[in-house]
C-alpha cells in the first residue's frame, strides 16, 4: 500500500494527473494505511505530502512530517519531502538540514544529492545551485532533474543560451515546454515563446496541464494580466506547484503586483 500510496502522489506531484485526481486518492490510501496501523511512518508522510500540496495546511503537513519522522527516523524519504515543505516556506536552513539528513540515510540517491542544489536556488545564490548541478551532471549526465535545474538556474543568471541547451537536452514535457517559453519571452524571442504556449494548450486537450506552468510563459513574456489569470486557474485547480509561490524565482516579474500578495494571502503563505 505504501508503494502505491507513493506513485498516487508522484502522480499529481509530476503532473501526470491533475490534482484532484491523485491528491484525494492518496488520503484515501493513507488513511486507511493508519486505520490498520496509526504507528505507519510513511503513512504519515504520504498524508503530509497531501496537505502539502493539494490541502494547503501547512500546520498540518507539518506536524505529519514531524510524525513520520519520530516514527522512524531512518525515513529517508520523508526528511526529503519534509525539505521541500520548507523551502516554500522560506525556511532555507532548516530544508539543508532535512536534506543533509536525508542525504546520510540515502547517500548513493541521485535525487536527494540533486536537491542539495535547491535551497540555494531560491535563495538566490545561483552560482552556488549551478556548481551543485553540474557536480550532479558529471555522475548522471541521464538525470532529466539535473537538466531541469541547472537550466532553472542559468535563466535566473542570464545565461539564456545556455538553459535553452539544457532544457532542450531532456525528452519534452510540459515543465520543459513552460520553462522554454519563459527564456524565450525574457530573450525577447515572442514566437518561440508563443509556440511553447500552444504547445501547453494542445497538449491540455489530451491530458492535465499545470495552469501554474502557463502563468510561468507569461511572466516571461511579460504579459502580466494573462499571467496572473493563469494563477487564478492555478489556485482554482489546486495546482500542485502553486506551494512555490512564495519563492519561486520564475515569477519575480509578478512578486510587486498587489494581486501577487492577495493571492499569497489567500494561499496562507503569508500573514
Amino acid at each position: 500500500m505504501w508503494v502505491w500510496q507513493i506513485l498516487t502522489i508522484l502522480m499529481g506531484e509530476y503532473l501526470y494527473l491533475a490534482p484532484g485526481e491523485s491528491f484525494p486518492k492518496a488520503r484515501i490510501a493513507a488513511a486507511e494505511a493508519l486505520r490498520l496501523d496509526a504507528s505507519l511512518s510513511e503513512a504519515h508522510a504520504s498524508l503530509a505530502e497531501v496537505a502539502f500540496f493539494f490541502d494547503w495546511d501547512w500546520s498540518k503537513a507539518e506536524q505529519e512530517y514531524q510524525r513520520a519522522i519520530a516514527l522512524n527516523s531512518h525515513n529517508a524519504t520523508a526528511y526529503h519531502w519534509y525539505a521541500w515543505y520548507l523551502l516554500t516556506q522560506g525556511r532555507f536552513e532548516d530544508a539543508r538540514a532535512s536534506l543533509r539528513r536525508a542525504q546520510a540515510l540515502d547517500p548513493g540517491s541521485l535525487t536527494v544529492n540533486t536537491v542539495m542544489g535547491l535551497p540555494d536556488y531560491y535563495e538566490r545564490h545561483y552560482d552556488r545551485a549551478i556548481s551543485q548541478y553540474e557536480r550532479m551532471l558529471q555522475l548522471n549526465p541521464d538525470l532529466r532533474q539535473i537538466h531541469y535545474y541547472l537550466g532553472s538556474a542559468l535563466v535566473q543568471k542570464g545565461l539564456h543560451a545556455a538553459a535553452v541547451t539544457e532544457f532542450k537536452s531532456v525528452a519534452p514535457n510540459q515543465q520543459t515546454e513552460a520553462l522554454l517559453g519563459y527564456t524565450y519571452g525574457v530573450m525577447g524571442e515572442k514566437k518561440l515563446a508563443l509556440d511553447m504556449l500552444d504547445s501547453l494548450n494542445a497538449l491540455s486537450e489530451q491530458r492535465y496541464v499545470s495552469s501554474y506552468l502557463k502563468a510561468i510563459v507569461y511572466a516571461g513574456l511579460g504579459e502580466i494580466d494573462e499571467a496572473f489569470a493563469q494563477l487564478e486557474n492555478a489556485y482554482a485547480e489546486h495546482a500542485a506547484w502553486i506551494v512555490f509561490l512564495r519563492v519561486d524565482p520564475f515569477l519575480d516579474p509578478l512578486r510587486l503586483d498587489q494581486r501577487f500578495t492577495d493571492l499569497l494571502r489567500r494561499l496562507r503563505l503569508v500573514p
